[in-house]
C-alpha cells in the first residue's frame, strides 16, 4: 500500500472550468437541430447530431490544451 504522503502546490494543477450552452430544437420536418455555444466567447458549433456531442466537447478541450 502506497504511503500517504502530503502533495506540494507544485504537483497540483489548479481546477479549471468552462461552460457551454447546448441549444436544441425540433423543425418543422421533425429533424432535431444541436448546437453546442461556448460561454464567455458566444461561438457557436453546430452538431450533426447529439451523438457527436462527446468528441465535440473532447475536441473543444484538447484546443485549450487541457487534455
Amino acid at each position: 500500500m502506497p504511503e500517504n504522503r502530503p502533495v506540494s502546490k507544485e504537483q497540483v494543477k489548479p481546477s479549471r472550468y468552462t461552460s457551454f450552452i447546448l441549444r436544441c430544437w425540433v423543425d418543422g420536418q421533425g429533424k432535431v437541430g444541436c448546437r453546442l455555444v461556448e460561454v464567455g466567447s458566444d461561438i457557436s458549433h453546430p452538431l450533426r447530431d447529439l451523438a457527436a456531442l462527446p468528441e465535440l466537447v473532447k475536441r473543444l478541450l484538447a484546443k485549450k490544451d487541457w487534455l
